[in-house]
This record gives C-alpha cells, sequence and structure tokens, in this order.
C-alpha cells in the first residue's frame, strides 16, 4: 500500500531520474525527493545516505550528507 507522500516522491523521482545520470546526480535528486516529502527538516542527524560503488555497499559519514544537503540549498 502506498501513502500519499510515497505516491508524491515517485512521481518527484520520476521526473528528475535518468538513466545516465552520476553518482553525484542521484544523491542530490534522493536528498531533495526527502526533503520533497519530509515533514520536519532533513538534517546529517536524522537521515543516511547509501551508496553502490563498484559492487560495494557504503554508508555516507554525516559530514559528507553535511556536504550534499548544503550544496543541494
Amino acid at each position: 500500500m502506498l501513502f500519499w507522500e510515497d505516491i508524491n516522491s515517485k512521481s518527484f523521482l520520476e521526473k528528475r531520474a535518468a538513466a545516465d545520470m552520476t553518482l553525484e546526480d542521484g544523491i542530490h535528486t534522493a536528498l531533495l525527493t526527502l526533503k520533497e516529502g519530509f515533514e520536519g527538516e532533513v538534517s546529517s542527524s536524522n537521515i543516511e545516505v547509501g551508496v553502490l560503488r563498484d559492487g560495494k555497499f557504503s554508508i555516507l559519514s554525516k559530514d559528507e550528507v553535511q556536504d550534499y544537503l548544503e550544496e543541494s540549498n
């Protein structure tokens, strides 16, 4: 079952996602999507960002997430 926010987030992503987007662009798009549907403030202390690079999964540090958030403002 999808909630209203899920539907809005999916629509937001579908409009902005592209098969040839870079990892950096993907992270920015994901953060913008979170900001769009998140109640409250999105910050490095209340979200985590995971990435898959060269077949290896990792979670960005709070400092890295904060840098991306500042870039997307």
